[in-house]
């Protein structure tokens, strides 16, 4: 590029303006799960005739120091104008453009409204365009400032701030004011090692805590562009996609790949899944939450060891459009090739589980709620938690960790599991699973205070043989109703919950009676639909309370 006195700058920027030697160039911003184009950054660009570019490094500052970048800042919003509305004008999706403002632009009162006529005279809507502001701009006369961004704000522009990381106030700016987005800095690239890294992914998980979008810009490897994706960064800029290009050159790419050009209806849909954080501990239950991130989640910063994918359900079909390769780990330890084959595996329905799967995808979505599933495929035993974190028109995007328990190195969270199960257990003198439709039962788990003959029975049979001769002859009429099997579904589906529970006086030693809390809770571990009866006792207040309220209010009995 050419370098130029301050003097010729001076002398020549109007010319440049009027003549058009200085221009908007476009550098893409694609969504990194996607590698879709979502948004473009406009550049001022200075091609003067005789001496050829001139770098903006040279004239911009100049235009800053005398006043005059705010001319230059509304003539590149004109060139956006014009550019959005050549691509419109030939049927194409467009994208999002961003546009800088200097700290300069900020010290006229009257910035926000020729903003406005502009587009009002150019009929583009605010929506277009996004705000880019450095730091320094909020370090000046911050009174003046925050009145004027107040008033972009509140047009409905997406603030973005630029260059973050690059100042030393970073963090207060951050606190002070509401951006929509991060621009993270180029240099966070430079010496990509573990240092930087860890840096970057602080910094996204901060983002997503806070509910403010990411954008890392100077993307120029795989490598670089792959970690970003794996960290959660939605959006990359950078010579690894494209250089910047002239009007002409972006507006010829966008017609002949206008596939790869996010919609404007979906924004708000990849932005949700935006918001998702893959670096979380606990990622499902963290998106609903949008609680801020414990101490476990600073092991997970550099690399995320949570089995995730996100999977695109539409029509009772998937598609996935992101995993790591925990997940990836995981699936090949239950005996397919690749996450293709999951997939196709799931459209094609060669397997009965994916029946079950269906079904608690659509519950999650139904429910908002995180929904899961524990199944054996193979002599290992895997859980599923899935959530659904966004939605456009009839697609979802469903976010889901996928847990097996056959590896070396999930054995000791096995043993743990199976500790925690059995400290479960022993808070209840029986656990037992009740299989209506097939009239049988199984135990899990008794103290010793569940009859052997019991489990021989066909469950009906059981449950009448329990009531004659375990269930205290005043509350027996009550258990029967409690425990008939015809209405079970029902009745709990009208609590609102999961389970209905009431206490009842069991026989114990010596032919005493002894309140006890009977539960039967409704799972949902299996295509059979199954219930959990347990049985609990009481402390002795809790038992005293029962015979009160048994004394002086029967009826209550019921809704214990």
């Amino acid at each position: 590029m050419a370098k130029v006195s301050e003097d010729f700058i001076l002398k020549h920027f109007d010319e440049a303006i009027q003549k058009g030697y200085i221009k908007a160039y476009y550098q893409p911003i694609v969504r990194s799960i996607t590698r879709n184009i979502s948004d473009s950054e406009a550049l001022a660009r200075w091609e003067d005739p005789e001496i050829g570019m001139i770098s903006p490094m040279d004239f911009i500052p100049v235009l800053e120091q005398h006043e005059l970048i705010q001319k230059l800042d509304l003539c590149i919003l004109r060139y956006i104008c014009d550019t959005y509305l050549k691509i419109k004008a030939e049927g194409c999706k467009t994208p999002q453009f961003s546009i800088n403002l200097s700290r300069v632009d900020f010290k006229y009162e009257d910035l926000f409204d020729d903003f406005m006529e502009i587009l009002k005279e150019m009929k583009v809507p605010v929506e277009a365009i996004r705000v880019e502001i450095t730091e320094s701009v909020m370090l000046e006369d911050q009174g003046k400032f925050r009145t004027c961004l107040d008033k972009f704000k509140n047009a409905g522009f997406h603030i973005w701030m630029d260059d973050f990381g690059s100042g030393y106030s970073s963090l207060n700016v951050l606190k002070d004011y509401d951006f929509d987005l991060l621009k993270i800095d180029a240099a966070f690239l430079k010496n990509f090692g573990n240092r930087s890294k860890q840096m970057l992914t602080a910094v996204i998980n901060m983002a997503k805590v806070l509910g403010i979008h990411t954008l890392t810009e100077g993307i120029e490897t795989e490598e670089q562009y792959s970690f970003m994706l794996d960290a959660g960064c939605e959006l990359i800029q950078g010579y690894y996609f494209f250089k910047p290009l002239s009007a002409e050159e972006f507006i010829k790419h966008v017609k002949k790949e206008n596939m790869t050009v996010e919609p404007d209806d979906e924004t708000a849909y990849w932005d949700a899944v935006g918001n998702f954080n893959f670096l979380s501990s606990n990622p499902l239950e963290m998106f609903i939450s949008n609680e801020g991130v414990n101490g476990e989640d600073s092991v997970a910063l550099l690399q995320s060891k949570i089995p995730l994918a996100l999977l695109e359900y539409k029509d009772g079909k998937t598609k996935c459009v992101y995993y790591n390769d925990e997940y990836y780990k995981r699936i090949r330890e239950l005996g397919y090739s690749s996450v293709k084959d999951v997939e196709n595996s799931f459209n094609e329905r060669r397997e009965s589980q994916h029946n079950m799967m269906e079904m608690v995808l659509d519950k999650s979505i139904d429910n908002n709620s995180v929904e899961r599933i524990d199944y054996v495929e193979n002599g290992i035993y895997f859980t599923i938690k899935t959530k659904c974190i966004s939605r456009h028109q009839d697609k979802y995007m469903m976010a889901i960790t996928l847990y097996t328990f056959e590896s070396d190195k999930e054995e000791r969270k096995t043993d743990d599991i199976l500790r925690f199960n059995q400290s479960v257990f022993l808070t209840y003198g029986i656990v037992v699973l009740l299989y209506p439709s097939t009239n049988r039962s199984e135990v899990l788990f008794s103290q010793g205070a569940y009859n052997n003959e019991y489990a021989g029975m066909k469950l009906d049979e059981s449950v009448a043989q329990i009531a004659e001769r375990e269930i205290c002859e005043k509350d027996r009429e009550r258990y029967k109703k409690f425990m008939e099997l015809s209405t079970l579904g029902d009745r709990i589906n009208a609590t609102g919950k999961i389970f209905i529970q009431q206490l009842f006086r069991i026989h114990g030693m010596n032919e005493s009676c002894e309140w006890k809390r009977i539960r039967v809770t409704r799972t949902s571990d299996s295509f059979t639909v199954s219930y959990l009866y347990t049985v609990q006792d009481l402390s002795d207040e809790e038992k005293k309370m029962a015979d009160y309220v048994y004394e002086k209010h029967p009826e209550l009995l019921t809704e214990c």
